[in-house]
């Protein structure tokens, strides 16, 4: 409350009448909370309905070239790298130790909805873990 009164001193003019002049002239609300030298999350609270209701910001493209995005975000065309952190068979081999999903989920590193997304279930993955060593399951596939 007090840097809403601060500014409205320094400006001559109410919060809200100072906040809807940096909107049209274009600035982003992080640069216009940079500018009055206001922590953002503050400055939000600000924007509700109480000081700021009817402020309408421009759209991105419309906004001052400082106050655009910068290289913010993946490149266009550039594949991520879609790496799973461990593999089918690494996970298996940490389901096979424990018995139930709790005991997985208080003991192990990796978590169990990474086991569930995976696998599609924690029965699954179980059966799966502890169909045997040496041989093919015929129902999961994979060589031990």
């Amino acid at each position: 409350m007090l840097k809403v009164m601060q500014i409205r001193k320094e400006f001559n003019e109410p919060f809200k009448d100072v906040i809807s002049g940096f909107a049209e002239m274009g600035y982003s609300k992080r640069a216009t909370a940079e500018i009055l030298e206001i922590d953002r999350g503050y400055f939000y609270k600000c924007l509700l309905p109480r000081y700021a209701p009817d402020v309408t910001w421009k759209k991105q493209i419309d906004m001052r070239p400082e106050c655009r995005a910068k290289g913010k975000g993946w490149p266009k065309g550039k594949s991520r790298n879609n790496q799973k952190k461990y593999t089918d068979e690494d996970l298996l081999m940490v389901v096979a130790k424990y018995e139930t999903v709790e005991k997985f989920d208080n003991k192990a590193i990796p978590s169990a909805s990474t086991v569930i997304k995976r696998f599609g279930s924690w029965n699954k993955a179980r059966r799966m873990a502890t169909c045997g060593e040496g041989k093919t399951c015929g129902e999961c596939s994979i060589i031990w």
